[in-house]
């Protein structure tokens, strides 16, 4: 009997494994572009072993006046769903200037909820609270490869 419930419980295990090798899980999270630091991203990411197909996106607008805010995108909208967003690749929706969204009067946190499926028909829904105050801290410097280019734009010139 011990012997039956033991191989049981590794035939579940491997079978968990094996579903969590193909699932996919996504995150929506802001985040700066590397050639812009100053711009700040919304970001829907694949961080799962898997394909995410039919992917809806709905975002709440959040408390106060974002028409001051000069977005870039507005992604408080409508979405057309995605029909895959593969492993380890991102949508990025260029939010706006991070002195826009931060500043004295920071912009209200927000609700990004996304629904996905995987390949296998199952269906998953998450919620993410958006706070842009969490990148206050991040520095809005140049990356090396941006100092790069600006350098070789100079010589160019010259």
């Amino acid at each position: 009997m011990a012997s039956i419930f033991l191989a049981a419980n590794a035939l579940l295990e491997q079978r968990k494994t094996r579903e969590a090798a193909t699932d996919p899980v996504l995150v929506a999270h802001l985040g700066q572009r590397e050639d812009a630091r100053e711009l700040v991203a919304f970001n829907i990411s694949n961080i799962g072993a898997g394909a995410a197909l039919n992917v809806a996106l709905c975002v709440e607008k959040p408390i106060g006046d974002i028409e001051g805010r000069q977005l870039i995108m507005n992604i408080f909208r409508e979405h057309h769903p995605f029909t895959v967003i593969m492993q380890g690749k991102s949508i990025e929706y260029n939010l706006a200037m991070g002195w826009h969204l931060l500043g004295d009067n920071p912009m209200s946190p927000f609700k990004a909820k996304l629904s996905y499926e995987d390949i296998a028909g199952g269906k998953y829904e998450s919620e993410f609270m958006i706070d842009v105050r969490e990148l206050g801290s991040l520095g809005f410097h140049k990356s090396p490869q941006m100092r790069i280019v600006t350098a070789l734009e100079k010589m160019a010139k010259k």
